[in-house]
């Protein structure tokens, strides 16, 4: 009869698998760091793409747009008032005057919505908020 007792010792068992483990977690939370931080890049560079857009849009309307429909409704007046068109073409040169005002202000509502997206995720005006401390 033969009895044997086996105790481990600890001095060869460095904990390996745990190392490896936490490596690996550390590598996935460093990548998943960096997708973020692009995700909000592109996120970023998109709503300053639709801003400029929406300045451009704006600019235009106001330039040409607007006085250009404007003209219209007073020439369209005064060709009725003279007997030379029928009052349609005054009402559809009212209603090109209120559509182009329509994409104008769609175009503004654009412009504010896409600028207050972008402070919020670049956090521009946190510090102005009591209580608020950002990290740079």
């Amino acid at each position: 009869m033969t009895v044997g007792v086996s105790i481990p010792f600890g001095i060869f068992d460095r904990n390996q698998g745990n190392i490896a483990r936490a490596r690996a977690n550390e590598r996935t939370a460093e990548f998943n760091l960096e997708a973020g931080r692009r995700a909000l890049q592109r996120e970023t560079d998109a709503l300053q793409r639709s801003i400029a857009a929406d300045q451009a849009a704006i600019a235009s309307i106001d330039r040409t747009v607007l006085p250009q429909a404007a003209r219209a409704l007073t020439l369209a007046q005064d060709g009725y008032n003279r007997g030379g068109f029928t009052y349609l073409d005054v009402i559809e040169a009212q209603r090109a005057l209120s559509s182009a005002r329509q994409v104008r202000l769609e175009s503004l509502k654009s412009f504010h919505e896409n600028e207050a997206a972008l402070d919020r995720l670049t956090a521009r005006f946190a510090e102005a908020l009591p209580g608020t401390e950002i990290h740079k």
